[in-house]
């Protein structure tokens, strides 16, 4: 009967360790790599650090792939511009439309705080966050971050926030020590 391997030798340091220990490489007989993790990196970091490696690296670099890593880019540039037409046309607003109505079914809080924050934007209460710095690194803000949450005592207890640190900001819970 088949017993699934649950260890093996390092090739390099030659101690038995888990397969968690190894990377995992499907062109080799067993799925994972000869050597384990921790000798693995020693010796990249070791060739990357030779002059055949430093080498290697910089023909990487002026070759093919770097070429085709450019031509990527450039393939998603003609992508958000596709996404910019499609959101400008009617099929795109009926879209955004039909995501606003779900948030504000599901989350009607938020929704309030949008308001009020914009409100107190064109009464004069806030400055346009997009003429303020972002309150968590050196770039422009574009948006305000409820760093309390959306409850009504909360609604205008906003920081200016960049896009990058406010889209972080909503995925990990507010902290003091996160600010500056």
């Amino acid at each position: 009967m088949f017993e699934p391997i649950i260890s093996k030798r390092c090739s390099h340091c030659k101690e038995i360790k888990p397969l968690s220990k190894f990377y995992k490489n499907r062109q080799k007989k067993d799925g994972h790599e000869y050597q384990c993790k921790d000798c693995y990196i020693s010796h990249q970091r070791f060739y990357r650090q030779s002059a055949k490696g430093k080498e290697a690296v910089k023909r990487y670099a002026q070759g093919q792939k770097f070429k085709q890593t450019q031509k990527r880019y450039e393939q998603s540039a003609k992508g958000k511009e596709a996404h910019k037409r499609y959101d400008q046309g009617e099929k795109g607003k009926n879209t955004m439309r039909k995501k606003y109505l779900q948030v504000q079914k599901l989350h009607p809080d938020h929704v309030l705080a949008w308001v009020a924050v914009n409100n107190a934007i064109r009464v004069g209460k806030l400055p346009r966050p997009d003429s303020l710095k972002c309150a968590y690194c050196p770039n422009p803000a574009k948006e305000y971050h409820h760093y309390f949450g959306y409850a009504p005592e909360h609604v205008l207890d906003v920081l200016p926030a960049c896009t990058k640190c406010h889209q972080a900001m909503n995925i990990r819970p507010y902290s003091p020590e996160t600010l500056y």
